[in-house]
């Protein structure tokens, strides 16, 4: 059975003041922040909510980076599964896009190294006109050995995310939905941009209402867990 993983609340029962919602909405205004919606929570209880016309609650919003996260559990979910291992080379499962001669430091990339964006480069080997984000990866030359700097990323999580669908055979969302998302009520018309390789752009593309981005905190924040039922991995949300 499909449930929601929140109840409506007042403020008052979460011991929050109205006064001080309002004043949260009259700054947001007052300095022209374009917001386009919000849910604050306590516990599971939503207890105020807004959305500026032409949003609404159930709008499908882009969460740019934010789908970072939604990649990372999946990549934590198939871990779980034992499909895949963190310390496992990304290089494994692209077979098909490696030059003949690998740089040892793009070899030496891992699973873990993504998720930690200490990944081989400097700056994203994709763009916008580059045909194919996966050979990108594995064929521009890297400056750096994998695990020894953070910089943000975005194509570390890419590779992520494919190595998702190439193992599930499904886009990575719809994977995240059938072992976790789709039991706390998340919108099964959430969906994400794809790639110009076919495959979801899971560093950016994710696109899901503002319920639905509380929806992942607040499973998030309970280690994983929905109504007594590990639903996605403790360990590994407790890591990350």
């Amino acid at each position: 059975m499909i449930k929601d993983n929140f109840t409506i609340g007042t403020p008052a029962e979460c011991g929050i003041s109205y006064e001080n919602i309002n004043a949260f909405i009259d700054d947001i205004e007052s300095r022209g922040v374009m917001l386009h919606g919000f849910a604050f929570l306590r516990g599971d209880k939503i207890f105020a909510e807004g959305y500026f016309a032409p949003i609404h609650k159930d709008f499908l919003h882009r969460m740019y980076s934010t789908s970072k996260t939604y990649t990372s559990m999946a990549i934590g979910a198939l871990i779980a599964e034992g499909k895949i291992a963190l310390d496992d080379p990304v290089a494994k499962y692209f077979p098909d896009k490696l030059p003949e001669n690998l740089h040892p430091y793009i070899a030496e990339a891992t699973i873990r190294h993504l998720l930690m964006m200490a990944t081989p480069f400097d700056r994203e080997t994709y763009g916008r006109f580059v045909p194919d984000w996966e050979y990108s990866f594995f064929n521009k030359p890297p400056q750096v050995r994998p695990g020894t700097r953070f910089i943000y990323d975005t194509c570390g999580t890419y590779m992520l995310d494919c190595i998702v669908e190439r193992v599930t055979g499904k886009p990575f969302l719809d994977y995240l939905k059938d072992v976790a998302l789709r039991e706390v009520g998340f919108s099964e018309e959430s969906w994400c941009i794809q790639s110009p390789d076919g495959y979801s752009w899971g560093g950016s593309g994710t696109i899901c209402t503002c319920r639905d981005l509380a929806r992942l905190a607040h499973l998030m924040k309970n280690k994983g867990e929905f109504e007594g039922k590990q639903i996605l991995p403790r360990k590994f949300i407790e890591d990350a």
